[in-house]
């Protein structure tokens, strides 16, 4: 019986897994607005009574999908840090996995960032609370390097950690968010390499902070 039900409860987790993984690829390919339940619920191969079996509304399964995100998120910055000799240095390791992140999987980073524009149907969301959890989490790794960066002696003297923290996520994500905007052939027209630009901005960005 007991064996039964495990065999069930498989088969719910897999059903529901399937119907993240085919919103995150509508919402990359397409974008979160131009992405329907029906289309969703059509490409997982399943109906959409089923999909709302497991998720309240679109927006509740955004933030499944933000949920996969964050993992992917969550372990290239505990490796980044892992490797990091000291506060400086894990932060730039960190920047560089953002970075590199944004330009691999743009749609994964897009997701990352947005923010459906349904308010009521995003609080009521029941996956919504956990995704945030998981946001704070990457955003603490910020607040841990800046303790330690003060404590390492890399914070540059008289910087204030709280406004260090908020002054990285937010200029980081603010400058990849501003170029994804940007037609590809922008880079092309200018001359320039888009990987060498965010390399040169972020550490320009880290300069006030640490030297």
């Amino acid at each position: 019986m007991s064996e039964g039900l495990s065999k069930r409860a498989r088969n719910k987790a897999e059903r529901k897994a399937g119907i993240v993984e085919t919103a995150k690829g509508l919402f990359v390919r397409q974008g979160f607005d131009l992405s329907s339940m029906d289309q969703i619920a059509l490409e997982a191969g399943t109906t959409k009574r089923t999909v709302y079996q497991y998720f309240l509304s679109k927006e509740d399964l955004f933030y499944a999908v933000v949920l996969e995100a964050a993992g992917v998120i969550e372990a290239g910055f505990a490796k980044a840090l892992a490797e990091g000799r000291d506060a400086r240095d894990k932060l730039v390791r960190a920047n560089a996995f953002y970075a590199r992140l944004y330009l691999r999987e743009p749609g994964l980073f897009r997701i990352w960032t947005f923010s459906p524009s349904d308010k009521a149907s995003c609080a009521a969301s029941p996956h919504r609370k956990e995704a945030e959890a998981c946001r704070m989490s990457v955003a603490r790794h910020y607040f841990d390097l800046m303790d330690e960066g003060r404590a390492d002696g890399s914070l540059a003297a008289g910087a204030d950690p709280r406004l260090a923290v908020f002054y990285c996520l937010f200029s980081t994500t603010s400058l990849l968010d501003f170029l994804s905007l940007l037609d590809p052939s922008f880079w092309a027209e200018q001359g320039l390499s888009q990987e060498a630009f965010i390399e040169y901005s972020f550490g320009s960005l880290m300069k006030p902070l640490f030297g």
